[in-house]
């Protein structure tokens, strides 16, 4: 309920909300567009931060009235918005409907467009869905997902998807088809607070903002210092489970 918080290369933060043009205080979603852009989904619309100021789209440019969940930007520029309503994108100054079929009809929670062009939707009932134009198709548990209640998509540089699921780990798609991560595999598995887990993420993002330089991104500082010397500087224990045996993990490790 306080906006969106943007850290500037020179260390300064900048606070966006109502004030500065947003529609709404509560951010449910973030993203970087192809030309540097910022996407903000807000419960009011979804709005764009550039050089030129704050540009909003609500109900009067296409928008169904409430929140908009997620964002995402392919590399043609196009940016993908899934509301209360449905999956909208931007064309020009409108928001237009975009595909829909009974996966849509949620309130998913997760939406990614790869380097290929292809919109992946997290369902909260429904698994991932792959939509390629006007084609559709799903990956759900009869393909080997441990449940339907998907909450978060991720593509990495190799183009594996990372599938997260609620209560039942990780997944990763990739060219040995899907792997599960989960606490069996090393994933600690505490609720209601997940001490384990929020304690390696707090360690990682103390160790970046004193180890890495003003200008560097987390990925920036990882790219530089290389992946033994992360380790070391994190003190966090290197398992079996964090084997990259991608034929390109020499340039990975950057030993």
């Amino acid at each position: 309920n306080r906006g969106a918080i943007v850290r500037e290369a020179d260390g300064r933060t900048r606070i966006y909300d109502r004030s500065s043009g947003l529609p709404n205080d509560t951010v449910n979603a973030l993203v970087q567009g192809r030309d540097g852009a910022i996407w903000v989904g807000t419960n009011a619309g979804v709005s764009r931060i550039d050089d030129a100021g704050v540009r909003t789209w609500g109900t009067a440019e296409g928008l169904p009235k409430g929140a908009v969940n997620a964002v995402a930007a392919d590399a043609d520029g196009t940016v993908w918005i899934w509301t209360a309503g449905g999956p909208y994108r931007i064309e020009g100054g409108r928001a237009v409907a975009a595909t829909a079929g009974p996966w849509s009809r949620g309130n998913n929670p997760s939406l990614m467009v790869d380097r290929a062009g292809t919109v992946w939707v997290g369902s909260v009932a429904e698994g991932v869905v792959r939509v390629e134009g006007a084609t559709e198709s799903h990956l759900t548990v009869e393909d080997g997902l441990p449940n339907a209640r998907v909450s978060a998509l991720f593509e990495d540089r190799e183009g594996s998807l990372w599938i997260g699921t609620v209560n039942r780990g990780l997944m990763r798609l990739g060219e040995r088809g899907l792997e599960h991560f989960d606490a069996a595999s090393g994933l600690p598995n505490n609720p209601p607070r997940w001490p384990e887990v929020s304690a390696m993420v707090k360690k990682i993002l103390y160790t970046y903002k004193k180890d890495a330089r003003s200008w560097e991104r987390l990925s920036d500082w990882v790219e530089r210092i290389g992946w033994p010397r992360f380790f070391e500087r994190t003190e966090l224990p290197f398992t079996k489970y964090l084997i990259d045996d991608w034929r390109g993990a020499r340039v990975n490790l950057n030993a």
